[in-house]
């Protein structure tokens, strides 16, 4: 549920993030849920990538410079960190899942969150969250100023069984909407 939260949020108001000039993300709320899957499919054992269409989309869009964990016991603390630090503020500030009266009130929640959050020390680092931040941000490059689409619009007919295809799925719909294109 939260990573549902944290995905609309990220869609309905562009939250405080950035690309550092190397490539690397910095995300206040969580961008990338939006994007299914990320590889579409991993090649023979040298461990290449084939990254999905809609993935390619996202990066590009954002200006994000992709690369992957190394494979196997090399690459085992590559991302750790960060998946850590994702569920430490998802058990904290969303389980349970606040309850809000609106989208705008669990937006303000999360900015309060992320102000507290940087005066966090993470276990025996030398510095705070906010103090890393410091250092990092002039480093970020702005934000495109237009939003990514993160939907996909299809026109899905329903056939004689009275279902509709969208992608690779079938959905059952009111037999009535047989033969028709359009719903509303």
């Amino acid at each position: 549920m939260a990573a549902q939260i944290a995905a609309h949020l990220a869609a309905a108001d562009p939250p405080r993030q950035g690309c550092t000039s190397s490539g690397d993300t910095y995300s206040t709320t969580v961008p990338g849920l939006v994007v299914e899957a990320a590889v579409a499919k991993v090649l023979g054992f040298a461990g290449h990538r084939k990254e999905s269409e809609r993935w390619t989309a996202f990066r590009t869009h954002w200006g994000i410079e992709s690369f992957y964990c190394r494979p196997g016991l090399e690459g085992a603390h590559d991302k750790g960190g960060v998946e850590g630090q994702i569920g430490y503020f998802r058990r904290n500030h969303f389980v349970p899942v606040p309850e809000v009266a609106s989208l705008a009130e669990l937006n303000e929640m999360v900015d309060r969150w992320d102000l507290e959050d940087e005066g966090r020390r993470i276990r025996s680092r030398a510095r705070t969250v906010g103090e890393y931040l410091a250092v990092e941000a002039p480093l970020l490059k702005p934000l495109p100023t237009e939003l990514f689409e993160t939907g996909r619009l299809f026109t899905p007919r329903v056939d004689r069984y009275s279902q509709i295809a969208v992608q690779t799925n079938r959905y059952s719909v009111p037999v009535r909407l047989i033969g028709r294109t359009r719903f509303g």
